[in-house]
This record gives C-alpha cells, sequence and structure tokens, in this order.
C-alpha cells in the first residue's frame, strides 16, 4: 500500500525523542521497523474500524500527523514527515485502508 521514513512518537503526551522508523502500511496494519533492511518489525499495529489519521500541531515541525482511536497501551501514535504533501499523502492513504477495511469487516457481519 505504502512506505516510508518517518519519524514517530509513541505516545504524543509523553516528553520522548522522535525515532526514525521505516512504515509499511498494509491492507490491515502498520509495521515499523528500525530502517528499511530490517525484516523483522520492531512494532505490528492492527489496524481498527475506529482509528483515525489526522493532522497534529507539534512544535517545530507542521507535517505531523496522528494515528488514534487504537486500543490498550497504543491509544496513539505520532508520526512527522519531510513535507506537508507526504504529511496528506499518509493521511489520505491510511483513511482510505481503515475505510476499505472497515467495509469488508461491516460486510461480513451484514
Amino acid at each position: 500500500m505504502k512506505e516510508g521514513k518517518l519519524k514517530l512518537k509513541k505516545s504524543p503526551n509523553k516528553l520522548t525523542r522522535m525515532k526514525k522508523r521505516w512504515v509499511v502500511l498494509s491492507t490491515n496494519k502498520i509495521q515499523l521497523y528500525s530502517d528499511k533492511s530490517m525484516r523483522k518489525p520492531v512494532l505490528a499495529i492492527w489496524l481498527s474500524a475506529k482509528m483515525k489519521a489526522t493532522k497534529a500541531n507539534v512544535n517545530g515541525s507542521n507535517f505531523a500527523f496522528c494515528i488514534s482511536g487504537g486500543e490498550g497501551m497504543l491509544q496513539s501514535l505520532l508520526f512527522c514527515s519531510k513535507s506537508e504533501e507526504e504529511s496528506t499523502e499518509w493521511i489520505n492513504t491510511i483513511n482510505t485502508v481503515i475505510s476499505e477495511w472497515k467495509g469488508k469487516v461491516d460486510k461480513e457481519v451484514d
């Protein structure tokens, strides 16, 4: 679906540094790798119908976005990209994938 290098902050509310991660978005999850050459992700997030990607305000970056609506420890993730265009692309792609995934789940329930 989409992949690229982004900066990640697992909890927008905590005072932690952002880490660069290679991010891979598939039809049902987002996987984060230390770098592109790694085979095993450092974190995998299963998408849910409750999740949504939105633009975020972060000091020092106009290109931030947040994925929120997760459950448990990963209620929200904060990402920063290199440009506004790239950030908008990620937001739109993530929301499209979630919407399509939700549509498939809704059809199975009917």
